[in-house]
């Protein structure tokens, strides 16, 4: 599925609102990476004690937006326009 989604972006002629459509395919991927990261780091804010608050390292922290945003070869802030006006 990755494969197809990358030969779909690798195309030159796909405006900018079709590169997010494609990227939000990846949507599932980068959330549960996220959710993964977090629940190494001792689990949700509902869950979480006063006394584990560490902190994730810079480098694994996930910002599902801005990977999707690479991902679709945009600004984040046009990813965020383009998705919010194609209904996604």
């Amino acid at each position: 599925m990755e494969w197809m989604l990358d030969i779909q972006l690798g195309r030159r002629n796909l405006s900018p609102i079709q590169r997010i459509a494609v990227a939000e395919k990846y949507r599932p991927i980068y959330e549960r990476q996220a959710l993964l990261n977090k629940s190494l780091n001792g689990g949700d804010k509902k869950s979480e004690s006063k006394n584990s608050t560490t902190p994730i390292p810079k480098e694994n922290k996930i910002d599902v937006r801005a990977k999707l945003a690479k991902t679709a070869g945009v600004s984040t802030d046009t990813y965020s326009k383009g998705k919010k006006d194609s209904g996604f």
